[in-house]
């Protein structure tokens, strides 16, 4: 258990690890904080600029960080923030994936009703459209979509890379989700939770999947389908979803049929 460590130390002769001024665990040269120190009083926090990932709990449990500048970070591992209940101010214009649930139990989480983006990852979505394209983003978040009753169909560009557990959940009127990325672990069982009978999905056929892993999605998804990259006729830019989440034109693509269709993107 290291909710209760008040500082690291590391033999000079270690290769593998070091600490900070603060006694915090890092990997080598800094690239990974491996774990925070919980017991350190301060209220605010900015990662070193080196530091690119932080591990899987490293904040978990901590009570008096007010606020963190996640800085140069890009990876944010499974419950890293969780249970960190004060955290109310988070930043990272460089964060590109976060795992499952890290940053659950964070005042700052709870207090986000509007549409929001951190770095390239959407953590909640709160509009009202019916066809929507997400784009500009590397990442969505669970819980991300919960309860959303307007939605009927989801296409997810080849920016998205992961869609994190339980990011869909309770969607009535979800009906199809058209995944464009190839990248073979994009979602797992759980990326779509209470949609299953009457959700389509569709995703691009990978050559980084193999055959067990369609079997796996067709078991955990009754109408779940592979469709070639050909399929997808016509391709447009697309209006990233940016910081501000402003109004602008989407594109939802229709498979199977000569051009796309293009609907109108709003948001909160």
């Amino acid at each position: 258990n290291f909710d209760n460590i008040s500082a690291f130390n590391v033999n000079n002769t270690q290769n593998y690890y070091c600490v900070d001024t603060q006694k915090n665990l890092y990997s080598k040269n800094y690239q990974t904080l491996i774990k925070y120190c919980n017991l350190n009083c301060n209220n605010s926090f900015v990662l070193p600029n080196r530091t690119i990932y932080v591990d899987d709990y490293a904040f978990k449990n901590n009570i008096n960080l007010l606020s963190i500048d996640l800085n140069n970070v890009k990876y944010v591992g499974e419950k890293s923030f969780y249970n960190a209940y004060n955290l109310e101010n988070i930043s990272g214009d460089n964060l590109k994936l976060v795992e499952n649930f890290a940053f659950h139990k964070t005042k700052w989480l709870s207090n986000i009703t509007n549409t929001t983006k951190l770095g390239k990852v959407l953590i909640k979505y709160n509009g009202m459209e019916e066809n929507l394209v997400i784009s500009d983003c590397m990442c969505i978040y669970s819980y991300a979509f919960i309860d959303n009753e307007y939605i009927n169909k989801v296409v997810c560009d080849d920016d998205v890379t992961l869609i994190n557990k339980y990011a869909f959940v309770n969607n009535s009127n979800l009906r199809e989700v058209f995944l464009l990325s190839t990248n073979a672990n994009i979602l797992n069982s759980f990326s779509f939770i209470g949609n299953n009978d009457t959700l389509n999905c569709y995703m691009i056929r990978s050559d980084n999947m193999v055959g067990y892993e369609y079997g796996q999605f067709r078991n955990c998804y009754q109408n779940f389908d592979i469709i070639e990259k050909k399929q997808i006729n016509c391709l447009t830019t697309l209006t990233h979803l940016d910081n501000k989440i402003t109004k602008g034109s989407a594109i939802y693509y229709e498979f199977n049929i000569d051009c796309a269709k293009s609907y109108t993107f709003q948001s909160t």
